[in-house]
């Protein structure tokens, strides 16, 4: 078995030979197999966020954008008939907090999710520039929405945004979205 520090302890390059299946040893084949990696930082300096890219491999990721969901205040209605949840979505990632209802313990009218979500940025995610969309749900029904645009994230104070939207039904969201940039380590 390899392990990324193998990798690492390599140089960030590792040569393993392959065995042809049977035989024990790798004397009977020249075939390889060629692992390398690459460290990078996650850094506040978003200018690595392009959709061009940070090397000349376009498949590479220039970012993560992050969206932590903390919960909701003083939702309306009476707890025995919330069931709520919230969905996030970014582009074509979708992402779904758990449902939050009455029971022991758990106060529905302002339900806790604490939940973090993470969309890698590669060039053609920036190019799409996707919005990051929030809709609260009770049950299948929608009662509230909000987007935050990916360009005014990107152009925020340190790329992050610190939201709190009313919710037609009363209550307010809390959520924290912010995008990060890479570095390559030296």
């Amino acid at each position: 078995m390899i392990t990324v520090g193998d990798v690492f302890n390599g140089g960030g390059r590792l040569v393993v030979p392959l065995v042809p299946k049977g035989k024990k040893n790798t004397e009977d084949s020249s075939a390889s197999v060629t692992l390398s990696c690459e460290v990078f930082d996650l850094v506040s300096d978003v200018t690595s966020v392009t959709a061009k890219g940070t090397s000349d491999d376009d498949n590479l990721n220039n970012g993560v954008l992050t969206v932590l969901l903390a919960g909701v205040k003083g939702l309306q209605g009476e707890g025995k008939d919330l069931k709520t949840q919230v969905v996030v979505e970014c582009g074509d990632k979708t992402f779904m907090s758990p449902v939050v209802m009455e029971c022991p313990g758990i106060d529905a009218n302002n339900p806790c999710y604490d939940s973090p979500y993470r969309v890698l940025l590669t060039p053609e995610i920036v190019a799409a520039a996707p919005d990051v969309k929030f809709t609260m749900k009770n049950m299948d029904k929608t009662i509230g929405e909000y987007t935050i645009p990916f360009e005014d994230l990107l152009s925020a104070p340190e790329s992050c945004i610190t939201s709190e939207f009313l919710i037609e039904s009363g209550g307010t969201l809390f959520a924290k979205s912010y995008i990060k940039g890479v570095k390559k380590q030296a």
